[in-house]
């Protein structure tokens, strides 16, 4: 049997300007973990935007980059790692993230 797709809606805002961000992650759609290949996320009035289709109840772990490399890849507010964001995929899903630093390098 087919697994079915949902369609997940993730936002990014910023504490700092970007002129544009990234998603990248786990499955193919998102650059298998390669930057080069990731996602770029669209501007909206409630902050960037990436649409997702992912499988129901699967699991998708991604990061938010503000370039295409992992010289831009999001930090905590004192620039420390983070863990990877994590979601359960259902319909219906909505993320906010708040992005309070990225790898300043």
């Amino acid at each position: 049997m087919k697994t079915k797709n949902c369609r997940v809606i993730i936002y990014a805002q910023t504490r700092e300007q970007v002129e544009q961000l990234y998603l990248c992650g786990v499955n193919h759609a998102s650059g298998e973990w390669n930057a080069q290949q990731s996602t770029k996320m669209k501007w909206t009035t409630e902050g960037w935007r990436a649409i997702k289709y992912l499988p129901v109840g699967g699991v998708f772990e991604f990061k938010v980059l503000r370039d295409k490399d992992w010289h831009g890849v999001e930090k905590g507010t004192w620039g420390e790692e983070i863990p990877n964001h994590c979601i359960t995929a259902q319909k219906g899903l909505v993320v906010r993230l708040d992005i309070p630093n990225f790898r300043q390098d």
